[in-house]
């Protein structure tokens, strides 16, 4: 306790600033920053995807609750992954990749994976007109046991 100018005492605190180290926040999933004091807070980062880029809310029971239900039933990501792995075409990871705003650049990596296998799939494949029949070959002399 402290007493102003009139003499009056006044309660302060003392000792209770944060401290914290730098970097701190690298370590969290979800970090809110309060507003005003209205209660507003926004989250100024969010591996979730839950809260990036919303306006700003009143925290509730609601919003841990969706961070529960983050936790206990895993992300999109999982899901985002198997489909990239499940794509077939360039044109099927574009429509994924828009699917998933919250999440892309965290799957950057698994888009442009899958998208260079895709394109070396094709150059696998080996044109009809270069496939060497059986027949063929029995007739070069290349087999001699061929039935």
């Amino acid at each position: 306790m402290d007493k102003d100018s009139s003499g009056k005492t006044k309660v302060t605190k003392h000792g209770l600033k944060e401290i914290t180290r730098e970097g701190w926040e690298y370590e969290l999933t979800v970090n809110f920053e309060l507003i005003n004091e209205n209660h507003l807070v926004r989250s100024s980062k969010d591996r979730t995807g839950l809260f990036m880029n919303k306006p700003e809310f009143i925290m509730n029971a609601a919003t841990g609750r969706k961070l529960m239900d983050w936790c206990n039933n895993g992300t999109d990501l999982d899901t985002a992954r198997k489909e990239i792995n499940e794509c077939e075409t360039i044109e099927g990871l574009r429509h994924i990749y828009s699917k998933y705003p919250n999440h892309q650049t965290v799957l950057m990596s698994d888009f442009m994976e899958r998208k260079d296998f895709i394109e070396n799939v094709h150059y696998e494949i080996v044109p009809n007109s270069e496939i060497i029949e059986p027949e063929k070959l029995k007739e070069n002399g290349i087999i001699t046991n061929a039935k």
